[in-house]
C-alpha cells in the first residue's frame, strides 16, 4: 500500500500575503473539519490545517489559503520522487519484545524535525518526534538519528497487541509561518505473541 500525505497548517494572521515553499513525496501519506475526496481541511479558529493525501506529482502547484476568500498564504507545493521516500515495509514484532522502525529520509531534511507517525483512516496520531541532532524518549517509544547514513529509528519497547497497524515516517518545516510535515515511507507493523526458537541436535 503506497500512502503519502502532507500536513500543512498555517496561522490565520491579516496583513500582506506569505509565500511558503512545502515538499512532498510521492509514495509516501503534503476543530471543525472538512473532507473532499483526498482533502481534509481542520480550522481552529487561530490557524487551518490541510491535508492531502496519497499526493501525487501532479499535486505540485501554487496553493493560497485564508479565511473568507481573503488570501493571506501563497504556498507552493513541490513533489519530488526519492527513492527513499517510495517504500513500504513491513515490521514484525512480538509481544513483550522491542521493535525497531527504520527511515530513510532525504538529504535537504538532514536539519529538520523528523517522527513517526501512526495512521487509522483518516486519523493521524505523532507518536513521536525528534530535531536534527536529539535523542528522545516518551514512554515506551524512543527515537535516534544517524545524520551519516540520512535514518532514524524509533525502538517500541514491551510491544502490545495495539501498537500493530500503519506507521508512516514523516520530515517537516516548523521554522515559518507555514508549518508542514511530509509523510513517506509506511511501514506495517504487525504483532505476534510467538517468537519461536529451534535447536538442532545431531
Amino acid at each position: 500500500m503506497k500512502i503519502l500525505l502532507i500536513i500543512i497548517t498555517f496561522y490565520l494572521i491579516s496583513g500582506p500575503v506569505h509565500c511558503s515553499d512545502v515538499i512532498g513525496y510521492p509514495g509516501a501519506q503534503g476543530l471543525r473539519s472538512v473532507h473532499m475526496d483526498r482533502f481534509t481541511l481542520y480550522d481552529s479558529g487561530e490557524f487551518v490545517t490541510v491535508i492531502f493525501r496519497n499526493l501525487s506529482v501532479q499535486d505540485t502547484g501554487r496553493y493560497q489559503g485564508g479565511v473568507w476568500r481573503v488570501w493571506s498564504h501563497d504556498i507552493n507545493l513541490k513533489v519530488k520522487s526519492d527513492p527513499c521516500c517510495s517504500r513500504t515495509q513491513t515490521v514484525t514484532g512480538y509481544l513483550g519484545q522491542t521493535v525497531t522502525i527504520s527511515c530513510s529520509y532525504p538529504v535537504e531534511f538532514e536539519t529538520n524535525i523528523r517522527s513517526v507517525y501512526k495512521l487509522d483512516g483518516r486519523s493521524e496520531q505523532e507518536v513521536i518526534r525528534t530535531s536534527a541532532t536529539e535523542e528522545h524518549q516518551d514512554g515506551r517509544f524512543s527515537i535516534s538519528s544517524d545524520r551519516r547514513n540520512k535514518v532514524f529509528s524509533v525502538n517500541i519497547s514491551d510491544v502490545r497487541e495495539d501498537d500493530a497497524g500503519l506507521y508512516s515516517c514523516a520530515v517537516g518545516n516548523e521554522e515559518s509561518e507555514v508549518i508542514y510535515q511530509s509523510l513517506f515511507t509506511s511501514i506495517q507493523l504487525q504483532v505476534t505473541g510467538e517468537n519461536l526458537f529451534f535447536t538442532i541436535c545431531k
